[in-house]
């Protein structure tokens, strides 16, 4: 996994940061070693702390789907855009969750919406 950690500083309320932060460096040192299932537990702990931590939701969503769990990582990712609509790799993501759970629709969406920001 290239560059897990992306420049979203999106956190939550003062003193709750750095266990988020320390949460999600767990889970992304776990899921670039290949621990994936705790660290998915890693980044539902910091999702815990603070619900609408990009890149916890960002990063939980691609984990669900390398996990064969696309449902539970388009719910993620939906959740991450909502937070950052512009973020390419969470919307290329989404796109390809979305095919595999049939939502075809929304993938085409999601596709053309790469096409405009590229």
């Amino acid at each position: 996994m290239k560059n897990a950690r992306h420049r979203h500083k999106k956190r939550g309320k003062a003193g709750s940061g750095q266990k988020v932060d320390s949460a999600l460096e767990e889970g992304i040192r776990l899921h670039q070693s290949g621990e994936l299932q705790a660290a998915q537990r890693a980044y539902q702990r910091a999702l815990a702390t603070n619900p609408k931590d990009f890149q916890a939701l960002y990063l939980s969503g691609v984990l669900s789907g390398q996990l064969g769990r696309p449902q539970e990582g388009t719910k993620l990712l939906r959740r991450a855009l909502a937070i950052s609509p512009d973020h390419v790799p969470s919307i290329g993501e989404f796109a390809k969750q979305a095919q595999m759970c049939g939502l075809l629709e929304e993938s085409v969406r999601a596709l053309q919406r790469l096409i405009e920001l590229q």
